[in-house]
């Protein structure tokens, strides 16, 4: 949307990923900690204390907050201790550092905080943050004393993969085994990498690129610990009262937080910063990890194809230069790191979202190039097929990749300006030029949204005037918008809206309307993303004015009202449901605003007056069975199931071994069931041609659909 600068938070983490992640998020203990010998600096750390600002920040932005969001909660001790353990999880999110005898001791002022802080008294946040930063400088210690033998390696136990759902350690011993554990998962990881480099380069005959001399693995986790503990120490005290606001703020709904000034300014250039140079639309995760939300049409990242949407950034490298961890690392700060100068080298090391969690990190080489507007604007192709039976169809297909508008150049009266609606409405009168249609498949994967007024315009390229969508403000009044185009019509003809997970906010307004009017059908996913919410930025600074304080104070993101399709139904939560589910690998993510913790819930409201198709039911139907029955007998959508079903299998394995030679057997199997699909497509693939384009089956099962649809309404 206009109003929605967000970069889309994630998402929850997935279970897949994270035994790997802790190999980099907090470092490592010792097996048998030697006698302890606790600096004098454990006791005398002190975190930052709360100053004139950050007691003023916290008490406007709390009442920003508890008065102006959509969802307004109860001031009550019920909501003060939700606040007091979501606050508990954002420090310690993996449960390494907190145990219970303290956050016992700690829970007596939990029903207070919220009034409190209302108050302007966050002192809580800046104790609890002190006390997490003597815990972290005990585990240096540790870090610092640990030795591991090949034979401590080798022996049968597990770990568990998610820390985050764990339960907070008993006490310091419990703690400090969970520390052994983990530094023992990290060195295996490390161990193994270093081999699979050694591997390949032996199958290369070649030397590895580095140009600086490895440390050894048990060196790489001490140096890592060492780093993410003098990035927690480097914090400040408007840097810690944003993560304590950002605990109340979460409890409201996912997509609403407070940005700090240092903070704001990043989000205020927000393209430029989630582009970073390569494509790649970022986002923090909750395990601190940095997390690929999407890949950017015509950027260095998808013309490469090895980084997809939900991998994880662990470490960034510039050319030949030694990597840069990045995991617990602020994301403006990875931003700098991935950023640079045109047709420079950067070296993103990820883990695969497809491998699990006994998988291992991928390197990828890319060079940095300016995303311009032409990279990710809508495109198209027509494809003459011949059908089933027997006749020739004539299908056109646009890739919408967001819902983009120049606005400064339309404000400006430039009669050129480039609008998302515009370029398709070009397109199509290019394509048509060229000879009439059959059918028209309008693909929206992984679109994220943009502006709801190009969304509006959109549909009305497909509808005559009408109702588009509802929006609701949080005192109950409803607005409803319109297409106002004079009745103009640009396409009548059969029309398939494709989506996945990935298709949010405007997607879902154009992809609901369509369906509501009965103008075409709906394929792909399940369900589309669910983002149903508008937020908007509440700049402190002017409430500062008003008091007279000069403090920038930095933002509230807020939401401030939820859409509704014209049939009176929330795109929240559910989003929209398709008439046809065609398999597809993003299907089996957890990338949907139901993955998310605090989301708001699904409503209806009054529907809006529209028309609506009342042959598009039935023959919605007709074209589910017939796309089913060719998707059961199709070995590649065969080959895809046994893929998602691996997947998930990986995501639901909740401990992993740390037993080096098993997991090196793991990685090993993965890489054979990986080798054999990869050796298998290329046995299907008669042309061998590397240029030619990534074959897209579920594209290609849309476009049998689209012949299907043209007969129908032959």
């Amino acid at each position: 949307m206009k109003n929605n600068k967000n970069i889309i938070k994630t998402l929850s983490f997935l279970i897949l990923f994270s035994a790997i992640l802790f190999y980099y998020q907090v470092g490592c203990a010792p097996c048998v900690p030697k006698e302890e010998k606790t600096p004098e600096q454990i006791q005398n750390v002190k975190a930052p204390k709360a100053d004139k600002e950050s007691v003023a920040v916290s008490q406007v932005a709390a009442s920003i907050l508890t008065k102006l969001h959509y969802q307004k909660r109860d001031i009550s001790k019920e909501t003060s201790v939700k606040f007091f353990h979501e606050y508990l999880k954002k420090v310690d999110p993996l449960h390494m550092f907190f145990t219970k005898d303290k956050i016992k001791e700690w829970e007596a002022q939990a029903p207070e905080l919220l009034t409190k802080l209302l108050d302007g008294d966050p002192k809580f946040a800046y104790d609890v943050y002190e006390y997490y930063l003597k815990q972290l400088a005990k585990y240096k210690v540790y870090a610092r004393d640990f030795e591991v033998s090949g034979r401590q390696l080798k022996k049968d136990e597990t770990f568990e993969i998610d820390r985050s759902k764990a339960d907070w350690p008993a006490n310091e011993a419990e703690m400090k085994e969970i520390w052994r554990k983990k530094l023992k998962n990290d060195v295996i990881l490390l161990t193994i990498l270093d081999r699979i480099e050694k591997e390949k380069a032996k199958e290369k005959s070649d030397k590895p690129a580095t140009k600086w001399k490895k440390l050894p693995p048990l060196e790489q986790v001490k140096k890592r610990v060492a780093q993410f503990i003098t990035e927690e120490e480097s914090a400040t005290s408007i840097t810690v009262l944003e993560g304590y606001l950002n605990a109340l703020a979460g409890l409201y709904d996912p997509h609403t937080e407070y940005m700090a000034p240092a903070t704001e300014e990043d989000f205020n250039i927000n393209m430029s910063l989630s582009l970073c140079g390569i494509g790649a639309v970022l986002s923090p995760a909750d395990d601190g990890s940095t997390k690929i939300v999407k890949i950017v049409p015509g950027g260095p990242a998808m013309k490469n194809g090895q980084l997809h949407a939900e991998d994880r950034i662990i470490a960034v490298a510039q050319g030949n230069q030694e990597p840069v961890d990045v995991i617990d690392m602020p994301l403006n700060k990875v931003v700098r790191l991935i950023r640079g100068p045109v047709g420079t080298e950067v070296v993103i090391t990820a883990l695969d979202a497809k491998d699990g969690a006994g998988g291992t990190p991928k390197t990828v080489r890319l060079i940095r190039e300016e995303i311009e507007l032409k990279d990710a604007e809508a495109k198209s192709e027509v494809r003459e097929i011949k059908g089933e039976n027997g006749k020739k169809y004539r299908i056109a297909i646009i890739n919408l990749p967001s819902f983009y508008c120049d606005f400064e150049a339309a404000q400006a009266g430039r009669k050129d300006y480039k609008s998302s609606t515009r370029d398709v409405q070009k397109l199509l009168r290019e394509i048509r030029a060229k000879g009439e249609i059959d059918a028209l498949i309008m693909d929206l994967r992984f679109n994220g949204g943009g502006s709801l007024a190009e969304s509006i315009q959109l549909t009305g390229l497909f509808i005559p005037d009408g109702p588009v969508v509802q929006v609701a403000e949080s005192n109950g009044k409803v607005g409803v918008e319109y297409d106002r185009d004079g009745g103009k019509v640009e396409y009548d003809g059969p029309l398939i809206v494709v989506t996945n997970k990935f298709s949010a906010s405007a997607s879902e307004i154009f992809a609901g309307a369509i369906q509501d009017y009965g103008r075409g059908i709906i394929a792909g996913d399940k369900k589309t993303h669910g983002k149903g919410t508008v937020q908007t930025i509440v700049d402190i600074a002017e409430y500062f004015r008003y008091l007279g304080l000069k403090y920038k104070g930095g933002a509230m993101k807020l939401t401030k009202s939820k859409f509704y399709r014209i049939n009176g139904h929330s795109t929240q939560l559910r989003g929209v449901i398709p008439d046809i589910i065609v398999p597809s690998f993003t299907e089996a993510m957890k990338a949907g605003e139901d993955s998310l913790d605090n989301p708001l819930p699904w409503d209806e409201i009054k529907p809006a007056e529209h028309y609506t198709s009342k042959n598009i039911t039935s023959t919605a139907h007709w074209l589910n069975q017939r796309a089913q029955e060719r998707i059961a007998k199709d070995p590649e959508f065969q080959k895809l199931q046994k893929d998602i079903e691996r997947y998930r299998k990986n995501q639901e394995k909740k401990y992993i071994s740390l037993n080096i030679e098993k997991r090196w057997e793991e990685y090993l199997e993965q890489k054979r069931i990986l080798d054999e699909q990869e050796a298998q497509l290329n046995k299907d693939d008669e042309t061998k041609d590397p240029k030619k384009k990534k074959k897209d089956i579920l594209l290609d099962e849309i476009v049998r659909i689209a012949c299907d649809y043209a007969d129908a309404t032959r």
